[in-house]
Formats: C-alpha cells, structure tokens, sequence
C-alpha cells in the first residue's frame, strides 16, 4: 500500500512539472523573439519569469527524489526498471510521465543553445556597436582639445 501510494505521489510531482517545464519552454521560445527584435527590457522581464518556474523545477525535483528514494527502499530496487508493471501499473504512467519531461527538457536545452548563439552574435553586433561609439568619443575628444588649443592661442595673441 505505501509503495503504491508513493507511485501516485511521485505521478502528481510529474505532473506538475511538466506543467512548469512546458511553461520554461514557452519562455524560452518568447526568449528567442525578444532577443531577435532587440527587446532587452522584455527579455529581461521573460528571463525573470523562466527563472520562478526554474526554481519551481528544481523544488519539484527534490521532492521526486525523496519520494523515489523512498519507493526503491521500500520496494528493494535499486531503478525504476525492476519495479514490477503488472503488480503496479501506475509505473506505467509514471514511466511515460518521466519520458515526456525528458523530452521537454530536451527541447527547452536546444532553444537555450540557439538563444545561446543569438546573445553572442548580438553581443558580438553590441561590442561593434560599442567600440564606434568609443571612437566617436575619442575624435570627439581629439576636437575637443584642438579647440581648446585653439582658444588659447586666441587668447595668447589677444594679451
């Protein structure tokens, strides 16, 4: 009774996350727009809500990991494998839960590898960006002090 119990606990904390981890993909593809339309202030803000729902995961993942290691000590197994199917076929679910949040996290890992790339790349166009404005300060800089050279000699020659 308490293994089965367990089974179910373990289904509700599946369910749950995949809940939170179709919401990380959901941000992350949101990520790849904003970062493409130059939206800092916006992706700033999705970052901030990907981020509740990341550490929203890794609770759910403690939880699921204290419930399993209570199931294979209770079951004497030591992976999901040996535990019997026709005798608990809530395992069923659960296996098929735990295979839809591998696939999840699959896609939201190559979503973050292309959003990766993006932030480099427009880093890389900001870095160029930057370096011209630095130039412009510094020949701004340089007229600068043409000029006030320039005004000192004017004024050397008016004394």
């Amino acid at each position: 009774m308490i293994a089965l119990q367990i089974i179910n606990d373990l289904n509700s904390v599946c369910h749950d996350k995949k809940e939170a981890m179709k919401r990380i993909l959901y941000f992350t593809e949101k990520q790849k727009e904003l970062m493409n339309l130059g939206k800092i202030t916006a992706l700033a803000k999705e970052m901030e809500l990907k981020d509740k729902y990341v550490r929203e995961v890794d609770k759910l993942d403690l939880v699921f990991y204290n419930l399993f290691t209570k199931l294979k000590s209770s079951l004497n197994v030591e992976t999901i494998d040996e535990i019997d199917i026709k005798k608990y076929p809530q395992m069923k679910e659960l296996k098929k839960n735990v295979s839809d949040i591998l696939e999840l996290t699959e896609e939201i890992q190559i979503f973050d590898n292309e959003n990766s790339d993006t932030l480099k790349k427009n880093m890389g166009k900001m870095g160029g960006e930057l370096r011209g404005i630095k130039q412009g300060k510094r020949v701004t800089n340089a007229y600068s002090s043409y000029k006030n050279l320039q005004k000192s000699k004017k004024f050397n020659k008016e004394k």
